[in-house]
Order: structure tokens, then sequence, then C-alpha cells
């Protein structure tokens, strides 16, 4: 529920937000592409505090995109990581590539709920 509260809110503070425009993106400021062990560490730390059996965990990483993403009440710029996710329940069977994404900006991550992907866009 509390899960549902916090979506609901997102969509809600997201959708007061315009799109930025063609000449904002050519003019934003994504911050310096980030290295595929920077952002590779940072979700695997991320998502370690998360799983039942971080050490079952199997990614598969796209490269950084330029992008934005509207959530916090702004069009926040920065690099765009996909990923998929796949690890052990409780019951110790593989649950499944999951679809995930990641916003970096220099040294800042936001992780965000794969629903939320449609507040997104790639430059």
């Amino acid at each position: 529920m509390k899960n549902i509260l916090v979506i609901f809110i997102a969509l809600f503070i997201s959708g007061c937000v315009a799109r930025p425009t063609m000449i904002e993106e050519q003019n934003a400021d994504y911050g310096e592409k980030p290295s595929k062990e920077f952002y590779e560490g940072k979700i695997k730390s991320y998502q370690e505090g998360r799983l039942k059996d971080p050490m079952s965990a199997i990614y598969s990483f796209t490269e950084p995109r330029k992008g934005w993403c509207i959530f916090d009440g702004k069009v926040n710029f920065g690099w765009i990581v996909n990923y998929t996710l796949n690890a052990k329940n409780s019951y110790g069977g593989y649950v499944g590539a999951k679809p995930e994404f990641t916003i970096i900006v220099d040294d800042i991550s936001w992780h965000m709920p794969y629903n939320l992907k449609s507040n997104c866009s790639y430059q």
C-alpha cells in the first residue's frame, strides 16, 4: 500500500512538470559520462540491500545514454542506464530478468521504479 501511494504521488507531481524543449535538451548539463565500473558499482551496491540473495544476482547492462527524467517536481538531466536483473527469491529459484533503470548525474544516482520510465526520454 505504501508503494502504491509513493508511485501515485510521483506520478501526480511529475504530471505537473512540462517536458523539456529541444533547446533545453541541447543546452542541458548532463554531467560527465559515467565509466562502466562506476555505474555498475553504483547499481550493484544499491541492489545488494534489496535482494534476498545478492550473490545470485545476474545483471545485463546497456551503455549509458544522455537523457532526462521528470521526478521531484522538475526535469533532471543525466545519463540513463538500462539494465536487467535476475536473482534468486526466498525459495532459491530465479525470478526472471526484470527491467530496471538508473539516471546518473556526476556522482549522484537515482534508482527509479521501472513503471516511471514513461516520465523519461533520451536525447
